[in-house]
């Protein structure tokens, strides 16, 4: 079974390319955008906030860690602690 005009052997190949057409409407309005500009500018804000925090406080725990062991050392060369040998 063919439709007229069409100049295929299979008939169902034209009919299944018919439904794929776009619309005869020449003007077509625009898809909306489902990002908010306002949400994406404030968690975008958050995000740096949470980001600098997180590396201040990263530096200020290697900072405590490492002064600790410096005191350490000082005191274990003034033989004020021993070390385990």
């Amino acid at each position: 079974m063919s439709w007229p005009g069409d100049n295929t052997q299979f008939g169902f190949i034209s009919r299944a390319l018919a439904y794929k057409q776009p619309p005869n409407s020449e003007y077509t309005s625009p898809p909306t955008s489902t990002v908010n500009l306002y949400e994406l500018s404030f968690g975008t804000v958050c995000g740096l906030c949470a980001g600098i925090f997180v590396k201040k406080g990263a530096k200020a725990v290697a900072f405590l860690l490492g002064g600790v062991f410096v005191l350490l050392q000082v005191c274990d060369s003034f033989t004020l602690i021993s070390s385990i040998d």
